[in-house]
């Protein structure tokens, strides 16, 4: 299975919630794991806004930001700027007008894993905790994975 990952199921890589097992099971058993660099700037400030709030500690923030680092070369990382040119952009658009409710991070993700299948040309699973975006994504034929849910 290819795996594209939103922040909302990335973060559960690096933190211990009820989803935590499960997503790190579908990390390790995927055959390729790709996120957009806002998947990783999104679960950063994830982590350090759970250690300002007291959801972690520090400690476990900045062990959470070694593991994040350490599995950076099992991933597969996207730009988003490439989404803001050409075809994409194209693509992009047009899940903004078919899919307003969702916001613009949302869109960028799921634009995200739609260029991966594309440029892959193989089937791609999104991984994500979000009900609206697991909902476009199946609007959009990409099987979704919902750890935990």
């Amino acid at each position: 299975m290819i795996l594209y990952w939103d922040s909302s199921a990335f973060l559960t890589l690096y933190t211990e919630q009820a989803a935590s097992s499960e997503a790190r099971r579908l990390f390790a058993e995927s055959r390729v794991n790709l996120v957009s660099k806002l998947t990783l700037l999104e679960t950063c400030r994830g982590l350090f806004s759970m250690a300002a709030r007291g959801k972690i500690t520090r400690v476990d923030c900045d062990a959470a930001l070694r593991r994040l680092r350490g599995d950076r070369e099992h991933l597969s990382a996207r730009s988003v700027d490439g989404l803001l040119a050409g075809p994409a952009f194209e693509r992009y658009l047009g899940l903004l007008a078919r899919h307003e409710h969702l916001g613009t991070n949302d869109v960028l993700h799921l634009t995200s894993a739609l260029v991966w299948k594309t440029d892959l040309k193989q089937p791609i699973t999104m991984a994500t905790r979000d009900r609206a975006l697991a909902a476009a994504a199946r609007h959009e034929r990409l099987a979704v994975v919902i750890p935990g849910g």
